[in-house]
């Protein structure tokens, strides 16, 4: 079995409390960290209107009603991929119980909306931007943002990680 909400589920021993879930492929601004508590939960969005690259998320009195999928067109943010999990208990029940359903395709959205039918809220952490190095277009962007301080010549079938102060 593959899937983020697996590979989440993986954790859950160690995440036996409030939680920060953080997709690997967004990079927010030190405006991000001002607001953060987890003594509710919370997702993040950001206003856009590039809905076939995201899910988005509709609120309703600045509590989330529902995260959709990529290309819904009616929403209020795109969910930029972090959410604070004050319910954790909850989380891991109803990620076990996802998880029994065949499907390749599963997050953390379908935890989290599951948690909202079953009546946990979900406050917005709006932020004005962030980026986003999941795709090729928006590396490219994020990164003429940040400049690194090395130089990589991008290949298809090669990765350059370092770590330690070691190039692998």
């Amino acid at each position: 079995q593959s899937s983020l909400l697996y590979s989440i589920s993986l954790c859950e021993s160690v995440l036996q409390k409030p939680f920060i879930f953080h997709a690997c492929d967004t990079v927010l601004g030190p405006e991000y960290h001002k607001n953060l508590t987890l003594n509710s939960n919370w997702i993040v969005g950001c206003v856009s209107d590039a809905s076939h690259h995201y899910r988005t998320f509709n609120i309703h009195l600045d509590n989330v009603v529902k995260i959709n999928e990529k290309g819904e067109q009616n929403y209020n943010f795109a969910y930029v991929g972090v959410a604070g999990i004050y319910d954790y208990a909850e989380f891991w029940r109803l990620t076990r119980e996802i998880l029994k359903q065949p499907s390749n395709e599963l997050s953390d959205c379908q935890t989290i909306n599951e948690m909202i039918l079953n009546g946990s809220e979900f406050s917005c952490n709006q932020v004005k931007s962030w980026l986003d190095v999941g795709n090729v277009d928006s590396l490219k962007l994020a990164r003429s943002k940040v400049p690194s301080s090395f130089h990589v010549l991008d290949k298809d079938d090669e990765n350059i990680f370092i770590f330690d102060g070691y190039v692998y």
